[in-house]
């Protein structure tokens, strides 16, 4: 919710670099685990690549 005066794009924004960041340490961990159908070091590019995503929404 937000009050007045509060830009939403902030807060979509703010979420939106939460949930690449989450999802960079899921796939991380998941690249991990025995029977992954991709290797660590896929798994580790992958996060990388959602932690760069994250930062895009780190705003000025």
């Amino acid at each position: 919710m937000t009050t007045s005066g509060d830009d939403p794009h902030i807060h979509v924004a703010a979420h939106a670099r939460r949930e690449h960041l989450r999802f960079a340490d899921e796939v991380e961990r998941l690249g991990t685990m025995p029977g992954s159908v991709i290797s660590p070091a896929q798994a580790r590019q992958a996060a990388a690549k959602h932690r760069d995503l994250a930062d895009e929404f780190s705003g000025p």
